[in-house]
């Protein structure tokens, strides 16, 4: 996969139009609170479809035939096809591991204080969730 087809795509701009909406609507200091249950939903949310997608991907690499490897990759189908799988699990994954770091730190920044998050933090991850989704979906 090449930079120029990750930058100019449906998912990037998914992505960049709900992080746009997402740092007009939020306010400049966020709430602790809420950014930690938006971090929970990311968790939820990636835990959930990472798995399946790693699935679909083992059952792509092991279950087809060889006659049909063959003819995909006449083309070099087959080739795209598992190196756009492995990216988009890629960055599932990545995103997963920032949610959880992200969480549990603003859920021990909330055990002393009333803790406030820069609104870019929050607008930053929800444009990462939305690409990895998005790059999942496409």
């Amino acid at each position: 996969m090449k930079i120029r087809e990750i930058i100019i795509s449906w998912d990037t701009g998914f992505a960049l139009i709900i992080a746009g909406v997402a740092f007009l609507l939020l306010p400049s200091q966020v709430a602790g609170a809420y950014a930690k249950d938006v971090y929970f939903v990311g968790i939820t949310v990636l835990a959930t479809i990472a798995p399946m997608f790693f699935a679909a991907l083992a059952i792509v690499t092991s279950l087809s035939d060889n006659d049909f490897i063959d003819f995909l990759e006449e083309d070099g189908t087959y080739t795209a096809l598992l190196q756009d799988f492995g990216y988009s699990l890629s960055i599932m994954l990545a995103i997963l591991v920032v949610s959880i770091l992200l969480y549990f730190y603003t859920q021990y920044e909330l055990l002393n204080t009333s803790y406030i998050q820069p609104k870019m933090v929050v607008v930053s991850f929800l444009f990462g969730f939305s690409y990895a989704l998005f790059a999942g979906f496409l």
